[in-house]
């Protein structure tokens, strides 16, 4: 009797909750479709841009922290974070990039149909598929150790390098559970609560990380003796224990039931049509950015061979390249949802326009951020080191490859505007052709023969800008094919 009862109560919450859902979003999701739409296009963009834009910043600031804090540890450490950079970054291309991507997609889906049970059916898929991929991360760097180091400029460099990716990749999993969770999450519209929890997480992260580092912190005023002194080996731990906490935080919604989802059972059933459209969408969303990391390892370690101030200063350049793509991937997303949404309703006027607006937005970020860095780069590259070889190899750099920065982020945007027009494969081999043959085989050659980094620089900013152009035609072109 206790057990039936206990069972009708539970089907009695289940009910509820899933009744509060449709119930209290039902407006929220007529007032996002109409804006999006029928809405000013900057608006509607802005709407799913801005919350993005939070989290992204957040994670500039804890990659720009570690790095700030990690060069205070000397150049054998500034170099073993310089050769760990593209590794953490091909793993956030896969799960974060990737697969989160794929979850966001799917969710978003199911959620405009207002089928909450297949929503969390995405939610768990994406969980589920994030264990395998992130466990090949973690044994990757424990069984790599002998070859994927190689590039650093000494034995101490190349120790710290493993000690911060295997402190950081051996608890990937579960920073993967919060990648996919607020992805799933964003994808049901719910995306200002992970944002909040982001900002907490970067002040924890900046709070922790000399915590664990030094041994002592000196505020100017005062010195705390009271440091955990782990080096390097700290700053990683500092970053997942911040990661822990997010994931913590958003584990905690699920459970409430607050943010689209509530997780009552953690039964899966396996939906092949649901893995397969995650897989479809991660995959294409992941190819790109997995390319072009593997592309700047080769160089990498190409580079280690004849200078570790090419490796440190390129690497450097790299980072710095990436804050502006992370927010670029926040415009993309805005653009690709508001596109889609257009195109759905076969409205390839407006289509146009949000691709106007994007371009336009990028362009005005993007235009004085790329003539800073050409001018200004010195005061980047010295908060990081005061070594002048690499300052004056980043300055020979920016003044170069300016054009492959800004472009690579106007690519990045046309991307997601292929995914918004269902077309995500079009632009592709333009893309791959420009990274794999343009940064990686040409690069390989200038640079094995002694030519010097300039060339190469000025190369990849011709390649990166007419490749831009190839894609752009290729999409005004895709949509009157449509019409």
């Amino acid at each position: 009797m206790i057990s039936k009862s206990l069972t009708r109560l539970s089907e009695k919450d289940d009910y509820s909750a899933r009744k509060h859902f449709t119930e209290t979003d039902l407006n929220q999701e007529q007032d996002n479709t109409s804006l999006l739409n029928e809405g000013p296009v900057f608006k509607a963009i802005c709407s799913i841009m801005l919350p993005m834009a939070i989290m992204m910043t957040t994670n500039v600031a804890f990659s720009y922290l570690d790095a700030w804090y990690i060069s205070r540890l000397g150049s054998d450490a500034l170099n073993a974070m310089d050769i760990s950079f593209p590794l953490i970054n091909l793993c956030s291309a896969v799960l974060y990039g990737g697969l989160g991507t794929g979850v966001s997609v799917a969710v978003a889906r199911k959620y405009a149909l207002k089928d909450h049970n297949l929503s969390e059916t995405c939610l768990k898929t994406g969980l589920v598929l994030a264990i395998p991929l992130s466990l090949l991360f973690t044994f990757g760097i424990i069984l790599g150790k002998s070859f994927l180091f190689t590039e650093a400029r000494n034995e101490i460099s190349r120790t710290m390098a493993y000690d911060y990716c295997f402190w950081y990749f051996l608890f990937i999993t579960f920073m993967a559970v919060g990648a996919v969770t607020s992805s799933a999450m964003r994808g049901a519209g719910y995306a200002k609560r992970p944002a909040i929890y982001s900002l907490i997480c970067m002040a924890l992260n900046a709070l922790f990380t000399p915590i664990f580092a030094f041994k002592s912190i000196n505020l100017g005023f005062t010195q705390l003796n009271f440091g955990l002194d782990m080096g390097i080996k700290g700053a990683a731990i500092s970053t997942v224990v911040v990661y822990t906490i997010f994931t913590l935080f958003l584990i905690r919604d699920l459970i409430a039931g607050n943010q689209g989802f509530k997780i009552i059972t953690l039964k899966w059933q396996l939906d092949k049509q649901i893995l397969k459209d995650i897989f479809k969408a991660s995959s294409i969303a992941a190819l790109l950015p997995l390319i072009t990391n593997l592309v700047i390892i080769i160089i990498l370690k190409v580079m280690s061979s004849k200078s570790d101030v090419l490796v440190d200063a390129f690497s450097l350049a790299k980072r710095f390249e990436l804050y502006l793509i992370q927010l670029t991937v926040c415009l993309g997303a805005g653009t690709m949802v508001v596109m889609g949404a257009s195109h759905a309703t076969e409205n390839y006027k407006r289509v146009r326009e949000v691709l106007r607006t994007a371009l336009k937005v990028l362009f005005l970020v993007g235009i004085p951020i790329t003539l800073f860095m050409v001018f200004g780069n010195e005061i980047y590259y010295s908060s990081l080191t005061q070594d002048e070889a690499i300052i004056a190899e980043g300055k020979s750099y920016f003044l170069f490859a300016s054009l492959n920065m800004l472009f690579t982020c106007a690519i990045i945007l046309m991307n997601f505007s292929f995914q918004g027009i269902s077309k995500p494969a079009k632009p592709i081999p333009f893309s791959l052709f420009s990274v794999i043959v343009i940064q990686g085989c040409a690069g390989i050659y200038l640079i094995s023969q002694g030519y010097s980094s300039s060339i190469y620089y000025a190369l990849i900013s011709v390649g990166t800008t007419i490749t831009f152009c190839l894609i752009l035609n290729r999409f005004l072109k895709s949509i009157k094919e449509t019409v």
